[in-house]
């Protein structure tokens, strides 16, 4: 359970920096997607299979930034 809660707080973390970051970048224009990051430790998290799915060009082009 620990582990989890770690997972919850470096996901907070993790999206105000890149919202910080994205602020002083070129990245505000794709600010207007409802973004967030969730952070899920293998073996800490039930398990709930893959999820095959197609994002959207703008989803993309802002998981690209962020990562």
């Amino acid at each position: 359970m620990a582990s989890m809660f770690k997972d919850i707080n470096l996901s907070k973390d993790l999206m105000e920096e890149f919202k910080g970051t994205a602020h002083s970048h070129s990245i505000k224009n794709d600010m207007n997607i409802d973004f967030v990051v969730e952070v899920l430790t293998n073996g800490h998290w039930p398990e709930l299979g893959n999820v095959a799915c197609i994002l959207p060009t703008e989803m993309k082009n802002i998981t690209i930034k962020f990562e």
